[in-house]
């Protein structure tokens, strides 16, 4: 003989039957309580996709509309280019994202706009702090124009630029270090600080 089955049981057995969450979902609810607040596979950090187009010319006061010049910046690992960010980057972060999809911004610096048609077509400048959020609201789905600061970029194939990357490797490695190094000691300090 089989014990009665009471409301409680019925009830979960019907949620497990008829639930849109799928059938084990109990199970993995389950789960993620006895985890606590610890991070686990299940959790996605939000990341936004921004749409760039890195020009070559300090004083472009329009983007490249011919395919010809579009082509010669592709070829240059300059042009269109699309870079995803974690929400909770840094503006450290996104410089190191944004060179190290631009390479060659890194001998120049660089300034974030956007281009507006018609009237008053032109670039306007992206204010600062660039964070992903500051990006993204600002942007919207538009595409962002990179424009170097000091003079105009390279155009010549990236191939011949080989030793500049590893160069720009080896600084991209050098500042995460050191953005690692700082975050752990903050941390350090934080957890001394509530002790």
């Amino acid at each position: 003989m089989q014990p009665p089955i009471t409301t409680n049981q019925a009830a979960q057995e019907h949620r497990r039957l008829f639930s849109s969450r799928g059938k084990n979902a109990f199970v993995r609810e389950a789960d993620r309580k006895t985890r606590g607040s610890s991070r686990g596979k299940g959790k996605r950090i939000p990341t936004c996709t921004l749409k760039f187009f890195c020009l070559s010319q300090a004083n472009a006061i329009k983007p490249p509309t011919a395919v010809k010049e579009r082509t010669a910046l592709l070829n240059a690992g300059l042009g269109d280019a699309t870079i995803q960010f974690q929400m909770d980057s840094s503006t450290l972060e996104c410089h190191q994202q944004i060179v190290s999809k631009f390479p060659k911004l890194l001998e120049t610096g660089y300034e974030l706009l956007l281009y507006q048609r018609g009237e008053d077509a032109g670039f306007y400048n992206i204010p600062s702090p660039y964070t992903p959020q500051r990006m993204r609201d600002t942007a919207g789905s538009s595409k962002i124009y990179l424009r170097p600061l000091q003079k105009d970029l390279d155009e010549s194939p990236v191939e011949h630029c080989t030793e500049l990357l590893k160069v720009i490797s080896l600084i991209l490695k050098f500042f995460s270090s050191i953005l690692l190094y700082s975050e752990q000691k903050q941390r350090e300090l934080e957890s001394s600080d509530t002790i």
